[in-house]
């Protein structure tokens, strides 16, 4: 079975650089194990709980393998483009959105995290690293990370690499379903097959069935 080795993230609440509001996404990198709960890595914190963290929202993952062509687009920004930089938790080498189906459950340690929906990347990112239109060409280029859910808490670090425990939806990669939802006129069919997906947030799914229902009313 492929593992996939992880750098570990975790940060308080701090004051964003221009702005002065409160925000998380500043991560120091874990090198002792850290226990994971159903409300993530214990030493972690996040600003407005209202978009942030919650059961769906426990652990962050982002692809390392994005950095480089984040670091070409945005040569310019304050902070450098390695891991950690854009608040994830687990930087994850190897794998990207392509290879994540929503539902996956993954082993970390003796934690076990199940892909629930991607990230929608927001203007703190822009203020923390401080360059214009870094969220927007995460959104664009659909290079999200995903969330987790924990399944099983327990204790991990960055001595233990990721491994897919099970498979639930094979068709159901997230940059499929990334570009499905970026889609003007999508197959609604297939948006609502998106939405019944198993594992899916239930916040993600209500979204998309929301806006099914409009289009088939316009």
């Amino acid at each position: 079975m492929p593992l996939f080795p992880v750098q570990v993230f975790a940060g308080r609440v701090q004051t964003l650089p221009d702005s002065g509001r409160p925000s998380a996404i500043a991560k120091h990198r874990l090198t002792e194990p850290v226990h994971v709960g159903l409300g993530g890595l214990a030493a972690d914190s996040q600003a407005d709980l209202s978009v942030h963290g919650g059961p769906d929202k426990a652990v962050h993952v982002y692809a390392s393998d994005h950095l480089g062509a984040l670091s070409a687009a945005f040569p310019d920004a304050k902070r450098p483009w390695v891991p950690g930089v854009l608040g994830e938790n687990l930087s994850v080498s190897g794998l990207s959105e392509q290879d994540i189906c929503i539902g996956d459950v993954w082993t970390w340690g003796e934690v076990q995290l199940q892909v629930c929906q991607p990230r929608m990347p927001c203007w703190k990112i822009d203020e923390h690293m401080g360059a214009q239109g870094v969220a927007a060409y995460i959104d664009k280029q659909m290079v999200t990370g995903w969330y987790c859910r924990v399944l099983q808490a327990g204790v991990a670090s960055e001595h233990d690499a990721m491994a897919l425990s099970k498979r639930i939806n094979a068709a159901g990669h997230l940059d499929k379903a990334l570009r499905l939802c970026a889609e003007h006129r999508p197959d609604l069919d297939a948006l609502e097959r998106l939405a019944q997906c198993e594992g899916i947030a239930p916040s993600w799914a209500t979204k998309i069935l929301k806006r099914v229902a409009y289009l088939r009313r316009n």
